[in-house]
């Protein structure tokens, strides 16, 4: 009983309290310095893929092997295929990049201010794009619309995508369909299919996903039907797909792709913007970690290896004062 004790004591005081500090000085960090960046350079925006998984990812595993890998260590090694402690590293580094990412989303939809103009007339390309827009008079006509279709294998191969991203410009009104516009509204439609089938069966259901779409296009009343926000799609491979759409219109402004306004209409009262990302935020947070925690409880502790730890032995050059465990702290 008392080295039960003993053990959950050591996995807390060394492994779980760390691993909780460590989460949150990496998500205040990673706050901060977006928080920075859309306050001070709004113009600065890279790859969001890059920005919400890529790094989070890279700097979640130097956090793992240099802070958190010696401590795991201090339990024992699984049997056969099941090692605890890399499914251990491995929700550590899931619940970075998820934690990143949702933290990113709240305060990109946060921080964003509602820019209200007489229409998309009224938007300068040359000029760093807000995040919200409302206009006072729009037209939006499917007629002038243009898509691109997209391919691509998910869940290890055993299901085909099919995305077509539909590009309509935003005019200020019917007299306006000579005129190019920055402006654009994104639509987006998708469908899957199991792969195994042969060339011509594919070919024959792309065709009828475009078919379809293609259907669901013309029917849509796009007049008056977004009179609460739009939001800008940031960097991403979904921004660039609708405005390859939008050059096939020949209703587009320029060469440069970054000159062009793709919005989507917002889909949460503006007062409340941010909030599901916040509340994502918050469970992927709680629920990686009771993962971890659990997960936790199931190898040992070695005695001696911790009996080193304790001693210094295996402190880590420039480990954070306050995070490294000694005699009587906890």
């Amino acid at each position: 009983m008392a080295n039960d004790y003993t053990q959950l004591k050591d996995k807390l005081q060394l492994i779980f309290w760390p691993y909780l500090r460590l989460m949150l000085l990496f998500l205040a960090v990673y706050g901060l310095l977006d928080w920075a960046l859309l306050t001070w350079v709004p113009a600065f925006e890279p790859p969001e893929t890059l920005w919400k998984l890529g790094l989070p990812l890279l700097v979640g595993t130097v956090v793992a092997v240099v802070w958190l890998w010696p401590r795991l260590r201090l339990l024992s090694e699984g049997r056969g295929r099941f090692d605890a402690r890399v499914f251990l590293a491995l929700i550590t580094l899931a619940v970075m990049a998820c934690g990143a990412a949702c933290l990113h989303g709240y305060l990109v939809s946060s921080k964003g201010k509602l820019v209200v103009l007489a229409s998309s007339a009224s938007v300068n390309p040359t000029q760093t794009f807000e995040r919200h827009y409302r206009f006072r008079t729009e037209y939006i006509h499917g007629k002038y619309g243009e898509w691109v279709v997209k391919t691509k294998t998910v869940n290890k191969g055993r299901q085909l995508n099919f995305d077509l991203y539909l590009s309509v410009p935003v005019l200020a009104s019917p007299a306006d369909t000579l005129r190019r516009t920055p402006v654009w509204l994104g639509v987006h439609y998708a469908d899957n299919i199991p792969t195994g089938a042969s060339y011509r069966e594919n070919e024959a259901a792309l065709q009828a996903f475009v078919k379809r779409s293609e259907s669901h296009f013309k029917a849509e009343k796009f007049e008056n039907n977004y009179r609460g926000y739009y939001t800008r799609l940031g960097n991403t491979d979904e921004r660039d797909a609708y405005v390859e759409a939008a050059r096939r219109t020949g209703f587009a402004t320029s060469d440069n792709t970054q000159a062009l306004l793709v919005l989507q209409p917002g889909d949460e009262p503006f007062a409340t913007r941010g909030n599901d990302s916040a509340v994502l935020l918050v469970g992927c947070v709680g629920i990686g970690s009771i993962l971890f925690l659990l997960l936790l409880m199931i190898p040992n502790t070695r005695s001696w290896r911790v009996n080193e730890f304790r001693a210094g032995q295996h402190r880590i050059q420039g480990w954070p004062e306050w995070l490294t465990p000694r005699v009587g702290i906890s």
